[in-house]
């Protein structure tokens, strides 16, 4: 072949597990060379994340990015390269080619391997396939066979790539692993050269079904596409000859899968077509873009639009349909046939027969006999796999569930084709019984035609780097699933490939190895046992060489994947047991409280191990620094959050992470990111110690907002906690008055909140899909020492669309066993000052569906008042002078009351008790101060004694405001009026309501003396003229005015309504029908 020079084929292998090894060719160029060595890469089982290549003429420079296997041969790959890149020798540095006699390669020596062993038919097949596309062993035909005892008797027609099977070595180095993979099932095997009886009665038929021929081996989509075919991998092509004077652009946008490359590159060394530049890119959720310029073997570029039709056609055909399956009925059987085209070099898709294997290994569907053929259909030549299947077991799985169950690296190319519905469709044919089943095809999804990229919207060649982005290293494969296979090459084979068989690989939680015992898979549906065979150091010691060092918590992981491996050891700190973790970085899983993410404060996560605290603070991390654009810092202990490794997992996005090298000095790495980095948002997982919420404490006060975790079922734990009390506020005891212990209504000694809390919020988890909501983690805490119930939202989410599905507030105690409170009355409609359209919608609901249903509990029972932040003492005052007192009452129980007073101010700063208004279905009356005249107002409004307005309808709401008109003046008053008025206001509140004296005021004119008189009425009291007419003034008496006195006396006498009835009938009377969208402010 001559001298190869050194720098041909480069192989720069990946540092880290998940990373892309980089393979860059330069050699002189020939017909077909791209397609060549695509073939080798897939031979060696190695997924193209992304290709570029560029010729001259005469030298080809070729680049791929491949993901690989820990047990890829990465020096036999660059020698199967080698020997396919064209001969050339050197001679002072200069190249010249040097030619070769084209001559027929002798084809290899066929061998016979035959083998008897008592094992099962499921999965035996593909066993023994795996064995021998490892050792580089080409399979010819198989014949398969059963006796009635039970054993098998199977012989495989192979030839050796190597050709170095006949000499004994190799012989002995194939039997050996074939012992190695069926043990002591094998009875006996062995490896010669087979004679002309046997190879003549080994040959299948020679014709195929004429009935699938037409539509099976077609080199063209069909204009209507069968019930079979799937439309779930559409392709669309673009053809551009603008760009280039010589060179025609074609630009595919499809869906990737397995040797997606090699089925462009064969195609087009089937049409003698020369590819001068190329660009592959593989994007996120499977999808890629190819760039070609080609041109034809004459050197000109396709302009012919027939010849342009033509090849668009074959290459939507090829990759959409790279390898043509049907399912027939053969007899009483179903018989699969596959069928892979073969190039015009006689070679074609490697690996066929060892995916199809596991296929139906997977699918758990045994195989009665195998025939390997070549066939010459249209002008082509086909190698053509046809596969009688043994369905007499009769507990196979439904035909169109092979998308859940097989490898997308391994059948994506099946996926694409008629594969799984043409199963579905067909009779499944048994020795026993016939049966049928139905399978619904899934909606294609729609993609739209590409249009032409202009050059400047490339991406630019990186030089050989590797994408940003680790989702770009997949292309056939998720990044979920990359990650799931570097998980599962820490188990040894044996319990790998049991593994792989479980329906609910996918949802895989961990795997529990321990010495001496049997390994354990979890899965949501409970413990699985993966093998019979215990455990023993040579597994523990294969799983700990695929991870790094273990930490001083006895933790590690692996390379930037999220996986945690935790180890239990002896004492003589030997492990001895393994904890292996799937970590998973799950999109929208912090959307059930992205209004606290957005909110901007700090949130303490609370939940019991393996609930899914770190899944959430993960991707409230990609959140705050992707969606809000802040500078996020995480401190990751044990490097769950980012992975393991330097380089941190894209589930964080843009966030930054620090490492901790010790896990006693988590708190001083907390204070080292605020001092060093300035962030605005720090992430902490597992605040455990009294040192890191010490550090937590002091971030927040540095207005640092802050997202941690702490294990713990409720907020109850954490203030029980000595070491985390801290994150709530602190708790002291303190010795109350006399005086103030009899106000509370509580002992003289009581336990406190020392400080405000580090978190303004928390999240209790409740499982992965449901969670507790407190907006005020002060107010909870203040709560739970009071010994009240906490005021808390449960919500829900979907688990498929991570989408929120219910938000309920929710006034209940903080323990699950404890009795919730029972609503038995409908309240009436609530009144607030939010003028958001969601609050204005449910208040129009509220008014417009209302009824009212009260249990009358005794004949007349007093209307009560929840107050916030209002003194209970100052409304039994009012209520009192008013000669109201039998008619109002306070509560605590915000459960058991008709009204909610609050203050204007508080009301602002804490709207959630609008959302327990709402809950509860109160209406909720705002004071500006908390003024005489204010509270006088209050109670009236609530007892029905005073209207809340008129009702001005909005033109453009479907709500309506009620104007509460203030008792102030319209015009602006002036300074005597302003100073005649304080002295009433003084007067009453000073002298006359506390001390019970007349009070006689200063003399005024008549138009002062009568807004004096309105403000004395608004008391409730009775006022008399003791001047002139020339010198009016005013007395107050200390008595109740009686026209407000009889006209209540007498409604209270007519027996039809309560105090309660009263509020409601007020909410309810004239124009009461229609919401309104603020609350009643009352006048000063």
């Amino acid at each position: 072949m001559g001298l190869m020079y050194e720098d041909v084929v480069v192989i720069s292998q990946a540092e880290k597990p998940g990373d892309c090894t980089v393979i860059t060719v330069n050699c002189p160029d020939k017909t077909g060379l791209g397609c060549d060595l695509c073939r080798i890469i897939l031979l060696f089982g190695l997924s193209i994340s992304r290709g570029d290549l560029s010729k001259d003429g005469k030298w080809c420079y070729l680049v791929f990015w491949v993901v690989g296997k820990p047990t890829t041969r990465w020096s036999l790959l660059k020698n199967r390269l080698l020997e396919v890149c064209p001969s050339y020798f050197s001679t002072s540095r200069i190249y010249s080619y040097r030619l070769e006699n084209q001559q027929q390669p002798k084809p290899p020596d066929v061998f016979l391997l035959k083998f008897w062993c008592f094992q099962d038919r499921k999965g035996l097949l593909h066993d023994v396939t795996e064995v021998l596309c490892e050792l580089e062993l080409t399979i010819k035909r198989v014949k398969v066979s059963t006796t009635p005892d039970g054993r098998v008797m199977d012989l495989f027609f192979i030839t050796d790539t190597r050709e170095l099977l006949h000499t004994r070595k190799r012989r002995e180095e194939t039997i050996h692993h074939l012992e190695a993979v069926l043990g002591n099932t094998l009875i006996s095997c062995e490896i010669e050269l087979p004679g002309p009886e046997i190879t003549a009665c080994c040959h299948g038929s020679s014709f195929l079904p004429s009935a699938i021929t037409k539509e099976m081996f077609s080199l063209e989509l069909p204009a209507e596409q069968p019930n079979g075919f799937l439309a779930s991998a559409p392709v669309s092509i673009a053809v551009d000859n603008s760009f280039s004077p010589s060179h025609t652009l074609i630009q595919i946008l499809g869906q990737d899968h397995k040797g997606l490359i090699y089925d462009m590159m064969r195609t087009l060394k089937d049409y003698n077509t020369q590819v001068s530049y190329g660009r592959f890119f593989a994007k996120p959720r499977g999808n890629c873009e190819v760039d070609l310029f080609i041109m034809q073997a004459d050197g000109k570029k396709i302009v012919d639009p027939s010849k342009q039709d033509a090849l668009c056609s074959r290459l939507r055909m090829e990759l959409l349909r790279p390898l043509r399956v049907a399912v027939v009925n053969r007899g009483p059987d179903a018989e699969l046939l596959v069928a892979n085209p073969v190039e015009l070099s006689g070679r074609g898709r490697p690996l066929v027969f060892y995916d199809i294997t596991l296929a139906l290994k997977i699918l758990s569907i045994s195989i009665f006999s195998v025939e390997i053929g070549r066939y010459m259909i249209h002008d082509r030549e086909w190698e053509v796999y046809r596969i009688l299947l043994d369905e007499a077991d009769g507990n196979l799985e439904p035909r169109n569930k092979i998308e859940d169950l097989a490898p997308i690296s391994t059948l994506k190319y099946i996926q694409n084709t008629n594969f799984i519905t043409s199963f579905s469709s067909s009779f499944r044919r048994t020795r026993r019984a016939r049966k049928a089943f139905v399978s619904q095809k899934p909606t294609p999804p729609s993609i739209h035609p590409p249009t032409v990229r202009r050059p400047s919207d490339w991406a630019p060649p990186r030089n050989g780097s590797v994408s940003d982005s680790p989702n770009s290293a997949s292309t056939s494969r998720s990044g979920a699933d990359i990650e799931l296979e570097l998980f599962l090459e820490l188990l040894p084979s044996r319990m790998r490939r049991e593994l792989c068989m479980h329906r609910e690989l996918g949802d895989l939680i961990e795997v529990v190895m321990d010495l001496g015992r049997k390994p354990l898979a979890r899965f949501p549906s409970g413990d699985w046992v993966i093998s019979e065979q215990i455990v023993k150091h040579e597994d523990l010691k294969h799983a700990i060489s695929k991870v790094g060092d273990f930490s001083d918590d006895n933790r590690s992981g692996i390379d930037r994947s999220l996986h945690r491996i935790s180890a239990i050891r002896n004492r003589k700190m030997q492990v001895i047991g393994l904890t292996c973790r799937v970590g998973r970085a799950v999109a929208g899983s912090a959307e059930i409280i992205c209004d606290l993410v957005e909110g901007g404060g700090s949130i303490l996560v609370i939940g019991p191990p393996g609930v899914g605290k770190t899944t959430l603070i993960r991707e409230i991390a990609r959140m705050l620094a992707d969606d809000h654009m802040k500078r996020v810092v995480i401190v990751d202990t044990s490097n769950e959050i980012g992975g393991d490794g330097d380089v941190p997992h894209s589930g964080i996005g843009r966030a930054r992470r620090m490492q901790v090298p010790n896990v006693n000095m988590q708190h001083s790495v907390m204070i080292e990111a605020v001092e060093n980095h300035m962030p605005e948002t720090i992430i902490i997982d597992e605040i455990g110690t009294e040192l890191e919420a010490l550090a937590a404490s002091t971030i927040a006060q540095r207005g640092v907002q802050l997202v941690g975790t702490a294990h713990g079922m409720t907020i109850d734990n954490i203030v029980k906690n000595p070491s985390l009390q801290i994150l709530v506020g602190g708790i002291e005891s303190v010795t109350l008055g006399d005086e103030e212990a009899k106000k509370r209504k509580v002992q003289k000694t009581i336990l406190e909140r020392k400080g405000p809390p580090t978190f303004t919020c928390a999240v209790e988890m409740i499982s992965r899909t449901e969670c507790r909501v407190h907006h005020r983690l002060d107010a909870t805490v203040d709560a739970i020492l009071a010994g009240k119930l906490p005021l808390f939202e449960v919500r829900q989410m979907d688990a498929e669309h991570h989408e929120p599905l219910k938000v309920t507030p929710i006034l209940r105690g903080s323990y699950p066993e404890e009795s919730e409170l029972t609503i038995n009355e409908d309240k009436s409609a609530e009144m607030e000052s939010d003028e958001d359209s969601e609050d204005e919608d449910y208040a129009s609901n509220q008014f417009k569906n209302r009824s009212i249903k009260r249990s009358v509990r005794k004949p007349s029972p007093p209307v009560c008042v929840y107050t916030y932040r209002i003194l209970e003492a100052d409304l039994l005052q009012v209520a009192k002078v008013m000669g109201l007192e039998d008619e109002i009452d306070v509560t605590d129980d915000i459960g058991t009351a008709d009204a909610i007073l609050a203050s204007s101010s508080e009301m602002k700063q804490n709207p959630w008790i609008r959302g327990v208004a709402k809950f509860h279905q109160l209406p909720v009356f705002v004071i500006k101060s908390n003024t005489m005249a204010q509270m006088v107002k209050a109670v009236r409004m609530i007892l029905g004694m005073e209207s809340f307005g008129t009702i001005s309808k909005l033109p453009n709401k479907s709500t309506s405001d009620i104007e509460i008109e203030d008792d102030a003046p319209k015009r602006k008053p002036t300074l005597e009026e302003i100073d005649a008025l304080e002295e009433v206001r003084l007067a009453i509140e000073y002298i006359v309501i506390p001390g019970g004296e007349a009070v006689e005021l200063l003399p005024r004119r008549s138009e002062i003396v009568a807004r004096q008189l309105e403000l004395v009425e608004s008391y409730q009291l009775a006022a008399e003229n003791s001047g002139t007419e020339l010198n009016p003034r005013l007395q107050i008496l200390p008595l109740r005015l009686n026209k407000n006195k009889k006209s209540f006396s007498n409604s209270s006498k007519s027996g039809s309504t309560s105090p309660k009835e009263t509020l409601g009938k007020s909410l309810t009377s004239s124009d009461a029908g229609t919401s309104f969208t603020r609350l009643p402010f009352l006048p000063e």
